[in-house]
């Protein structure tokens, strides 16, 4: 019985359907932190609240007609709950490439795009412009829409200065409260610069101080969250062999299904991680089983 092992069995068949595909020499742990990173960069399907900024029609102004009817096309997906995942970089699954603007800000970059060279394609065409949001769960919020090719555009502090001006909520939890000052104060150009040597910085926006709002990036350009997701999933996952080890056979006694012998020696395997908890199945009987995650803590 190894869980842990399990899992990388679990997160290498979702990445397979993606087209990655890890040797076995590659440890658990990097696998599992190439999936945290697809998974950060795709976008759920779900339909949103869509936020525009008060500044929006300024935006739109100069926005050529083909690039209107593509941008209303991805704002109408956003809110239906459509995939929207064609609109993304092209690196989107690539395991080991970093998006550095959402690792540092919270901020997919949606090409503005609804044509295909090619109908089999998954993604849309490159585009001339880009669209920035912060996405929520069952929220969505534009913070910008800037040229592809324009000097720093993913560097660009307008876009957090928009979401300051509309939406202070989304910021404040990385306030640093009662600051004054604090020295340098950056440029684009700079910001783009420290990003790109995976470092870390505070960030002025209008006179206010903020961490990266995505959280911090570690020194291989990787989201520092999903260092501690991974120690905390293996934890749990620990506690939950553990705590089969002590409670398999009563659980099978208690199985709704009958019509089996209850194996001396029990086996359980790891099937997947779902939000209400671990599914687990015993391998002699098959039975499944849903743990609360709640339970390895009792």
């Amino acid at each position: 019985m190894d869980f842990v092992r399990d899992l990388r069995i679990v997160v290498s068949k979702r990445l397979k359907t993606l087209g990655v595909v890890f040797s076995d020499d590659v440890s658990d742990e990097v696998v599992l932190r190439n999936y945290l990173n697809i998974q950060t960069k795709l976008i759920p399907r779900q339909p949103r609240e869509l936020h525009l900024p008060t500044s929006f029609p300024e935006m739109i102004e100069t926005l050529p007609e083909k690039f209107r009817r593509a941008l209303d096309t991805i704002l109408r997906e956003i809110k239906s709950g459509e995939d929207i995942n064609s609109h993304l970089s092209r690196d989107a699954f690539t395991a080991g490439s970093n998006d550095l603007l959402l690792n540092a800000w919270r901020l997919h970059h949606l090409h503005v795009s609804d044509t295909k060279k090619n109908f089999r394609e998954f993604f849309f065409d490159r585009s001339d412009y880009l669209a920035f949001v912060w996405f929520e769960k069952s929220h969505a919020y534009l913070a910008g829409i800037l040229p592809h090719k324009a000097e720093n555009v993913f560097a660009r502090q307008v876009l957090l200065a928009t979401v300051l001006d509309n939406w202070p909520e989304l910021l404040e939890p990385q306030e640093f409260k009662n600051v004054r000052s604090v020295e340098p104060r950056f440029s684009d150009d700079q910001v783009n610069r420290l990003r790109n040597a995976h470092l870390n910085f505070v960030i002025e926006v209008k006179g206010r101080y903020f961490l990266p709002p995505g959280g911090l990036i570690t020194g291989a350009g990787t989201k520092g969250d999903h260092v501690r997701e991974i120690d905390y999933l293996y934890r749990e996952l620990r506690d939950l062999q553990t705590w089969i080890a002590g409670h398999g056979i009563g659980l099978l006694k208690r199985a709704p299904r009958k019509g089996f012998r209850v194996p001396t020696r029990p086996t359980f395997e790891l099937l997947d991680i779902v939000e209400d908890g671990f599914l687990i199945r015993e391998k002699k009987t098959r039975q499944p089983f849903l743990i609360p995650r709640s339970v390895t803590t009792q």
